[in-house]
């Protein structure tokens, strides 16, 4: 599934976060629950890809000296969305 995927997920059904973790299926919270919405365990490589993806090239040579980003992103037709990265 690609990112804006989980997103349009997200939006669709309420959800209020996207939770993407290594070694974990992407989850999402929904009315105060934590939902997987994949049954696929995100590796290492594929969650830097998402992560590198939404970011420009300063922001990844920032994010590879210091780990953690803070962003916001519009995914158009979806909606606009904070995102954090660490």
């Amino acid at each position: 599934m690609e990112f804006k995927e989980y997103l349009t997920i997200l939006v669709n059904h309420d959800g209020s976060d996207l939770y993407l973790t290594v070694d974990a299926p992407p989850a999402a919270k929904f009315q105060g629950t934590l939902k997987p919405i994949e049954n696929v365990k995100l590796t290492n490589q594929r969650l830097k890809e998402i992560a590198y993806s939404l970011m420009d090239a300063q922001q990844q040579k920032d994010f590879e000296h210091n780990p953690e980003l803070n962003l916001a992103i519009s995914e158009p037709g979806v909606g606009r969305f904070r995102v954090n990265i660490f």
